[in-house]
C-alpha cells in the first residue's frame, strides 16, 4: 500500500527506514535491521536431491525410463 511521507513523496508504507533514513526526531524509535527481499537464486542439483530407495526416486524413474509419455506430450 502506498502512502505520502513528510516530504508529500510516495513511498510504500511497509518499508522500515534504515541506516541515514532514519528519521532524528525521535531517539527512542525501534532501529530495525534493512532486510534484504531481493530474491535469491541458489543452485540446485536435483540429481542429488532423489536418494536412492526413496518414493520419490521411484517415480522419476518410472516416468523417465518404465512409461512411455508421447501421448500426453502431443497433446500439450
Amino acid at each position: 500500500m502506498w502512502k505520502r511521507n513528510r516530504s508529500r513523496r510516495l513511498v510504500l508504507a511497509s518499508k522500515r527506514m534504515c541506516g541515514s533514513e532514519r528519521p532524528s526526531s525521535s531517539p527512542a524509535m525501534a532501529r530495525y535491521k534493512c532486510i534484504d527481499t531481493q530474491p535469491k537464486f541458489l543452485p540446485v542439483d536435483l540429481a542429488a536431491q532423489l536418494l536412492p530407495g526413496t518414493f520419490e526416486h521411484a517415480l522419476h524413474h518410472l516416468l523417465e525410463h518404465a512409461i512411455d509419455l508421447r501421448p500426453i506430450d502431443a497433446r500439450y
